[in-house]
């Protein structure tokens, strides 16, 4: 399953990081991938953060991902706002299925559907996409031989709903306090985040998980 990360995940160091080492590990479930537009608003907004950062266009080179095709935005994309407007045609020109963000409002639910893309918060996409092995695997690459409970309980600060989901992983860690607010809104589309086949189910629709998988997890728990 292909997903594209928008400019602000891609701008966010620590969480880009988990979402492209946890697609890389062997149980992966998904591939990801990005447009020069993302890649050209990520970098303007990393250059003012975090100047001596290594560039996109190296990390990209480094593990081979290809640039997804510029989309066309035409007319159809009325009510989606501004800049994101080429946002969503990129993701769509690409086939991914997801379109990762950090401000999934900014995407109209219409046109995310005329284009068959959904739209989900980067954590809420990671707490059921990013596999025990690729958290664990992201956490090691981050914590660079220091101790990766302590990377697991930082994550809490941005990721609250990845830390839940593997809690079990590390039962004797407490995660950070969040730092940022929760989104107003974390899922506009009609794809499953879980079984990632599309949903009629209006509580699914408004959720992002269709009542089969949220039946499973609930008897997980």
């Amino acid at each position: 399953m292909l997903v594209f990360l928008d400019a602000n995940v891609l701008a966010k160091p620590f969480t880009r990081t988990i979402l492209l080492v946890a697609s890389m590990t062997a149980d992966a479930r998904y591939t990801v991938t990005w447009s020069t537009q993302a890649e050209r608003e990520a970098q303007k907004h990393l250059d003012q953060r975090f100047p001596n950062a290594f560039p996109l266009a190296g990390l990209r080179g480094k593990h081979g991902y290809d640039l997804s095709p510029n989309g066309v935005i035409g007319k159809r994309f009325s009510a989606t706002k501004g800049a994101d407007k080429q946002i969503l045609a990129d993701a769509a020109a690409s086939g991914a299925t997801f379109l990762v963000t950090e401000d999934v409002d900014d995407f109209d639910l219409s046109d995310l559907g005329g284009v068959s893309v959904s739209a989900v918060h980067y954590d809420l996409f990671a707490a059921y996409n990013v596999t025990d092995e690729g958290y664990r695997t992201a956490l090691e690459h981050l914590a660079r031989g220091s101790d990766v409970g302590q990377f697991h309980a930082a994550t809490g600060r941005l990721h609250l709903r990845l830390v839940a989901a593997q809690a079990h992983q590390f039962p004797r860690v407490t995660p950070a306090v969040a730092t940022d607010n929760p989104p107003r809104v974390e899922y506009r589309g009609s794809t499953c985040l879980v079984c990632h086949q599309l949903m009629t189910d209006p509580i699914g629709i408004e959720s992002g998980v269709c009542p089969r998988c949220t039946q499973h997890f609930e008897r997980k728990d």
